[in-house]
């Protein structure tokens, strides 16, 4: 599995639309082939140049290429209007909590 990783820059007053604008996408992205999760991260720093984080789970690179070059993605993911840099990034290690 990777990882499509994609910080996002959302000016306060455009915060609502934002959100409503990835969950659309979110739904659309449900039915994809080789899709398994997605998540939103929100800063708890109003001032993070970054306040958002989209992360999600792929099977493989072939299954994010084949989402974004659908045409419907791309009317999807324009309508998010942020700054952003998505970038797919695999799992090295991983560390768990014992408590």
């Amino acid at each position: 599995m990777i990882h499509l990783i994609s910080p996002m820059e959302v000016e306060p007053e455009d915060e609502e639309t934002f959100l409503d604008d990835w969950k659309r996408l979110a739904d659309w992205l449900q039915g994809r082939a080789g899709f398994r999760a997605a998540r939103l991260h929100r800063s708890t720093s109003p001032s993070a140049p970054f306040r958002f984080v989209s992360m999600s789970i792929w099977d493989d690179q072939a299954a994010i290429t084949a989402a974004m070059g659908d045409p419907d993605f791309l009317a999807l993911s324009d309508s998010l209007a942020t700054p952003r840099s998505p970038s797919v990034y695999e799992i090295l290690e991983e560390v768990t909590g014992t408590g």
